[in-house]
């Protein structure tokens, strides 16, 4: 059967083989395989059968993750369908919740210099962490959590809902692997060094990904000619470099996701119960917050609780590192000029 028999495909180009957006042509369109409802929009992830062993390993995921109950935080899967291209070659498809905010690396991405509210950041945080565990209480470990496979889904209050996605690489807890899986900037040492993914692999990486979240950097920086043989080498030996300053509880929480041996780092249901995440306010906080350039020049930045003069940090509401400073509530911001902000009262 081709593909536009059942539902019209308007978009292209994925990871593994193409990606589309599809409207079923009848509103009450079921998936074959699954029996759901088809929304009005979807996602088709598609490629040949020869070619398709990545998208068979998610579909195979996605049905044991939702027998076990779905969660708001991983990506809903509504099940398989397989056409038959023009030239013949069957195509196998998988249909996927569609995420219109697109992926959190977009979004790290597009707020350049902007880095994104602490409070988002918390909230983010806390979704993927519900997101893991109910991963890994199935028996999983994800192996590729990075800020591409975050997607994020509009949610009924106007807000983005933080989604896992992306279950090519995901295995079963106890299966083992006879080469290094993964995006290397988000592998764990264990995985360099003894080609061991494991349930806590996937929390370094998590805290690569919040780390990336409150900075927009990597937390292993490499130069320009850096190869990946010489990210191994750091990952192996050496420390992550958090090269900003953070409130006491905001690092504690990013090293407690970055201990090197694997036993001592924390579960996600742990991890949830940090004074970093608890008692978040799933609203963010309402903040009068501008910047302009005066007429010498000069950046100007307000916000409440700041409290940066001349890049020199004169209270502790705000933290400044080279030509950065943390504005609570807002994240990093890039000052490369002159920055006045009012002391606290």
């Amino acid at each position: 059967m081709a593909a536009d028999d059942r539902f019209h495909c308007e978009w292209e180009r994925g990871a593994f083989g193409s990606a589309f957006l599809a409207h079923p042509k009848s509103p009450s369109s079921l998936s074959r395989d699954s029996g759901l409802l088809l929304p009005p929009v979807f996602a088709v992830k598609s490629a040949e059968i020869l070619f398709s062993e990545t998208i068979e390993n998610e579909i195979e995921v996605f049905n044991d993750l939702q027998s076990s109950g779905c969660s708001p935080y991983i990506i809903t899967c509504f099940g398989e369908e397989f056409t038959v291209k023009d030239n013949g070659n069957t195509v196998y498809n998988l249909l996927l919740e569609y995420a219109s905010g697109g992926s959190l690396a977009h979004v790290i991405k597009k707020l350049l210099w902007r880095w994104m509210p602490v409070e988002q950041v918390k909230r983010y945080t806390r979704q993927l962490l519900l997101g893991l565990s109910h991963i890994h209480d199935s028996g999983y470990v994800h192996c590729d959590i990075k800020p591409d496979n975050v997607l994020l889904v509009p949610s009924e209050d106007g807000d983005f809902v933080a989604k896992i996605a992306d279950f090519g690489l995901a295995k079963r807890r106890r299966r083992e692997f006879d080469h290094v899986k993964g995006t290397p900037r988000y592998l764990a040492p264990a995985p360099v060094v003894h080609g061991v993914l494991d349930c806590a692999s996937d929390i370094w990486a998590l805290g690569c990904t919040v780390y990336e979240m409150l900075t927009g950097y990597s937390v292993w920086p490499l130069d320009f000619n850096a190869t990946t043989d010489d990210l191994y080498h750091k990952i192996a030996s050496e420390e992550p470099h958090l090269t900003f300053r953070f409130p006491v509880e905001t690092e504690a929480f990013l090293r407690t996701y970055l201990v090197r041996t694997p036993a001592e780092r924390p579960t996600a249901k742990m991890l949830m119960e940090h004074p970093f995440l608890t008692g978040l306010i799933e609203e963010e906080q309402k903040e009068e917050f501008w910047e302009k350039v005066d007429e010498n020049g000069c950046q100007q930045v307000e916000a409440e609780n700041c409290c940066v003069k001349e890049v020199k940090v004169i209270e502790t509401g705000c933290m400044f590192k080279d030509d950065w400073i943390f504005v609570p509530q807002k994240g990093f911001m890039l000052v490369p000029f002159h920055v006045h902000c009012p002391r606290m009262t």
